[in-house]
């Protein structure tokens, strides 16, 4: 009820926020019978201080009987575009900050307004059985940056998204098919060379010459090179243990730049926010591309899922859209 609060504008603040709230809940509280039945809160500190609260009034309550999940829709307003404090550490745990709205970050809403009308509409299905605690209507998404809006902004949201991954393959169908999930390969370190104007190596560019076995742990200490401002000190969280334990990380450093030498100069530059936005740009795009075609694509990180019937045209509309964006062409595995 605070009018100095609603008063405040924020692009994470609903429309309805705003200075005339607090007279419409009065006057619907004050009715005969009453939508809402409030309770005001009192000024001051500790425990003298109290929120005001409001309740379903009796009228509401009427209303409501009968009503289920499947009643309520997501067509309102709801910010889909969020911009996070650039990351400092792996402790830091960055907190949604203000930006302007431009003529680009209304583009992107557009964007995620265009592949949610697409996701709202398809036929999405979902074992219960399996997943009795998901909702199948949740399937709105979202773009994250990271500082600035030229990094990162990789998709958010939609049920699948936090799913045990040997789940979904059983529990979810798209168009009453079975889905496949087509996800792009060492897609961070492709991008970077498209960033270089290079060629990658041949192969699998997480198997390094001299560190055979220990793709896994490549991957991840490749990928925190390209987020480091600094020569590392440690192996990245849960990468150790995928080398030898006499090995060194300015060891294993060495020989993944000796291996990727064409784009070593762009190791600790900070690069990886730049290649995110580029894998999220693809994603976006492939996203909205398959929605144009009839195609329910759902996404996760840099793969996508599709019934099964589907794959060998989302494989073709991936792979076409990833030599666009980054400038040479990708791998697409099922």
């Amino acid at each position: 009820m605070s009018t100095g609060k609603l008063g405040s504008k924020s692009v994470y603040a609903s429309p309805a926020l705003g200075k005339t709230l607090p007279q419409v809940i009065q006057r619907i509280t004050q009715a005969d019978h009453p939508w809402l039945r409030m309770e005001l809160g009192t000024r001051g500190n500790g425990r003298n201080r109290r929120l005001t609260t409001i309740q379903a009034g009796p009228r509401l309550r009427q209303y409501l009987q009968g009503l289920t999940f499947a009643d309520f829709g997501c067509n309102g307003w709801e910010q889909t575009i969020s911009l996070r404090e650039a990351r400092v550490d792996y402790w830091h745990r960055p907190k949604a900050i203000e930006y302007i709205d431009t003529s680009q970050t209304r583009t992107y809403r557009a964007e995620i307004a265009k592949i949610n009308q697409h996701l709202q509409a398809a036929d999405i299905g979902l074992d219960p059985t399996l997943c009795p605690d998901l909702d199948p209507s949740d399937r709105r998404l979202r773009r994250i940056f990271n500082g600035s809006v030229d990094h990162g902004g990789r998709l958010g949201g939609g049920f699948w998204s936090n799913m045990d991954k040997t789940i979904r393959p059983n529990a979810i169908t798209i168009d009453g098919r079975p889905i496949v999930t087509l996800d792009y390969g060492q897609a961070f370190a492709r991008i970077v060379y498209g960033f270089a104007g290079a060629t990658p190596p041949p192969g699998d560019l997480y198997n390094i010459p001299d560190l055979e076995g220990c793709r896994d742990g490549v991957k991840l200490l490749f990928n925190a090179l390209l987020f480091a401002s600094k020569p590392l000190k440690r192996y990245p969280k849960d990468a150790k243990h995928e080398f030898p334990s006499q090995l060194k990380v300015d060891a294993a450093v060495a020989l993944i730049e000796r291996h990727h030498h064409q784009i070593a100069h762009l190791f600790r530059t900070k690069i990886g926010f730049k290649a995110m936005k580029i894998e999220s740009d693809i994603l976006v795009d492939v996203l909205i591309t398959l929605g144009d075609l009839g195609i329910c694509g759902l996404p996760l990180n840099d793969a996508v899922m599709v019934a099964n019937h589907h794959q060998e045209t989302a494989r073709s509309v991936m792979i076409s859209r990833f030599l666009e964006h980054a400038g040479l062409e990708g791998v697409v595995g099922v």
